[in-house]
């Protein structure tokens, strides 16, 4: 039974650090840079050409509480064909990555309480009867399982996470988010993992050095920045760049090439604040 490890999002904590570039193309005046922060390359897996699967899990999905299932997919959609994810190839070539379906599954609904043990299960149980595609030969996949109103994890401090385990031979990479009342609060808690399980999907990728961030973890790009930006209407978190020396939302303006945009806080309606990640052992049976 070996030691499945987890990278979470922690809701209710208040230690931030940095801020975004949002608008038009930054300067040296308009970057921040912290000597003390620094990410690198640790060489274990990344995913350069991400095929992104969508799972809302449970029936409330099917009714109207916003934000809606349709909804939430579409942002997602014009978010994975935006520039969001440019900033990235500076972490060994990372891409912007497409999303490849969106499966809404009622049965079995999602239960109020949920671990990672319980999501890898649901994971297995629709693998098992096609419901989703296994991972591909390149294993590209990141499976990102939405849980309804009402639910939350075990772990009450987790909003969302990234983690992996084996199935049938092959890793998979996922994550999970909870319900957020928001569109906006629900993309830029998303955006936060997608990016996080793209350049770290195995705790062993692209992680911040010694004194990076100030406790034991994995210590991962999305969690030294806490401010967001708008692309293409969508609502995203801001990620650090080593390039630019601070946390950076990348826009393309029309025909143009993407670049960073100037500091904007925190829309009043996007309630997300994180703190640096906690590493906590998490086991589970391989197949």
């Amino acid at each position: 039974m070996p030691a499945r490890l987890r990278k979470g999002l922690i809701a209710t904590a208040t230690r931030i650090a940095f801020c975004v570039v949002l608008g038009i193309a930054a300067s040296p005046a308009t970057k921040s840079a912290d000597p003390g922060i620094r990410f690198a390359d640790f060489h274990g897996p990344v995913l350069r050409a991400t095929q992104l699967h969508l799972i809302y899990w449970g029936i409330d999905w099917t009714g109207t509480l916003p934000p809606t299932a349709d909804r939430i997919t579409a942002a997602v959609r014009t978010m994975m064909a935006s520039s969001f994810m440019t900033g990235l190839h500076q972490y060994r070539g990372i891409g912007r990555g497409t999303l490849r379906d969106a499966t809404t599954v009622t049965e079995p609904d999602a239960p109020i309480l949920f671990d990672d043990h319980e999501v890898g299960d649901f994971l297995d149980a629709l693998f098992d009867a096609g419901r989703i595609a296994r991972p591909d030969t390149g294993n590209q996949n990141l499976y990102l399982v939405m849980t309804p109103f009402g639910t939350r994890s075990r772990d009450r401090s987790y909003a969302g996470e990234h983690s992996y385990y084996v199935h049938a031979g092959r890793r998979v990479h996922f994550a999970w988010i909870t319900h957020r009342t928001t569109l906006a609060e629900t993309t830029a808690l998303l955006s936060h993992e997608v990016v996080e399980a793209v350049t770290d999907p195995e705790g062993s990728g692209v992680l911040g050095v010694d004194g990076t961030c100030h406790r034991f973890g994995w210590c991962e790009i999305s969690d030294v920045c806490s401010p967001t930006g708008v692309i293409d209407g969508v609502v995203v978190q801001s990620y650090w760049s080593n390039a630019e020396g601070a946390c950076v939302v990348m826009d393309a303006p029309p025909g143009g090439a993407p670049r960073v945009q100037r500091a904007h806080q925190t829309p009043d309606d996007v309630h997300l604040v994180v703190d640096e990640p906690r590493l906590r052992p998490s086991r589970r049976r391989e197949p």
